[in-house]
């Protein structure tokens, strides 16, 4: 590595796994021209690669750039990166989002491709798992990459358990909607600035998830949900819910 840049590593607990202890490496380097900056997460006991991110900008260049690739051509290099070092685990995603980044002050192309693919267990989603990449849509480069993927045991079986159908009737029941000045602005410009504003309709709810099994509001420790209204239920009213 270059003289040049300010290095740090330090073994640690990951942030996303405590049982497990990673190595972490940055690099940065800032002159009156440029800077650049690269950072990569390994796992200590298996050495994959976890997480990367480099960035590197040539003072009032990237404006210069224009993007080269198109999503679909991004897509595949993302699709390339992930086969090389995680291979046969693209097989077991599903594609969650695609995903343009704008870089600010009056930079209208997208510059960055960021691509998500969620952990399928038999057809569900298992939550907190997935391997994101973002690829440089004028270099064609990988840009940043995430990985995580739990070691599990045993799965609970989706047996009696509530239809889709039920869930989205207990939440449109406990749904309210909100009257919202939204403003529209104008992501070319800089400071994103407000070109118009609109009234609109935003759901609002006091829990983000429900028990499967008993369809009542849970939160993301898996235990029962600590709202007001939550606490407020009474026996009769939980069992109006579970009948729902």
């Amino acid at each position: 590595v270059d003289e040049k840049y300010q290095m740090q590593i330090e073994n640690r607990k990951d942030w996303n796994n405590p049982k497990r202890y990673v190595w972490s490496m940055n690099w940065t380097y800032d002159d009156a021209i440029e800077h650049i900056s690269a950072f990569i997460v390994l796992d200590s006991s298996t050495g994959e690669i976890l997480e990367l991110n480099k960035d590197q900008q040539k003072y009032g260049q990237q404006a210069g750039q224009s993007t080269q690739l198109t999503k679909a051509e991004a897509q595949a290099k993302a699709e390339a990166f992930i086969n090389k070092i995680l291979p046969g685990k693209l097989e077991e995603t599903k594609l969650s989002y695609e995903e343009n980044s704008y870089y600010p002050m009056g930079t209208s192309y997208p510059i960055l491709y960021q691509f998500r693919y969620i952990r399928m267990i038999d057809g569900i989603n298992y939550e907190g798992n997935s391997i994101n990449v973002g690829i440089n849509g004028a270099t064609g480069e990988v840009q940043s990459f995430y990985y995580r993927w739990d070691d599990i045991g045993d799965l609970p079986k989706p047996e009696g358990i509530k239809t889709s159908e039920e869930a989205t009737r207990i939440y449109r029941n406990r749904m309210n909607m909100d009257l919202i000045y939204l403003p529209i602005r104008d992501e070319t410009k800089p400071y994103y600035n407000i070109k118009s504003i609109k009234l609109a309709y935003r759901p609002s709810l006091d829990f983000s998830m429900l028990d499967a099994k008993t369809g009542l509001p849970i939160g993301w420790d898996g235990k029962p949900q600590s709202s007001q209204e939550s606490k407020e239920l009474t026996s009769d009213r939980i069992q109006e819910i579970k009948k729902q």
